[in-house]
């Protein structure tokens, strides 16, 4: 089962490590990324970051992650199911069906055209657009930075972003 999906363009980091693989109670951690499942040192570097949670780790491409957590096996797991885009994001709630997605950390370095969704969320207007209709077929997509934190409704954050174009 997934139990969250967040995307972060960091992947794995301190505050996965350390807060969410507890307070999520996961017992994996699956990052679905063309780039660092395809670079070998990437990988290894998420595998070793991972690890230290004691959790079972996965470096896949968007499709191998829908492929390893569409296997009935996958069901009687907690799974953290990070992805870095909002694109590879709605691949994944489309195939998988997820219900939960958290929008923690997407600041890309974009110069130009570029909008503040959230205080951790910033993008152009074609990323601004996928997370839009990423948005439209996810039940639950919020905003939520710490297990503790309020969570910040997203569709309202787009709403306002929505006129600054």
């Amino acid at each position: 089962m997934i139990v969250q999906l967040r995307i972060d363009d960091r992947l794995i980091h301190e505050q996965i490590v350390t807060q969410w693989s507890r307070a999520l109670d996961i017992n994996a951690i699956v990052v679905a990324n063309d780039k660092s499942a395809k670079d070998a040192l990437t990988k290894q570097m998420l595998i070793m970051a991972g690890s230290s949670t004691g959790k079972k780790v996965r470096i896949c491409t968007v499709e191998g992650a829908i492929q390893l957590l569409s296997d009935p096996r996958a069901a009687a797991m907690k799974v953290l199911l990070i992805a870095d885009s909002p694109e590879d994001a709605y691949r994944l709630v489309e195939a998988l069906k997820i219900q939960e997605v958290n929008v923690c950390n997407y600041l890309q370095k974009i110069t130009e055209g570029q909008i503040q969704v959230t205080g951790f969320c910033r993008t152009n207007r074609k990323q601004f657009e996928q997370f839009e209709k990423l948005a439209e077929i996810t039940p639950k997509i919020y905003n939520k930075m710490l297990p503790d934190d309020t969570p910040l409704d997203f569709r309202e954050a787009l709403k306002r972003a929505r006129q600054k174009f």
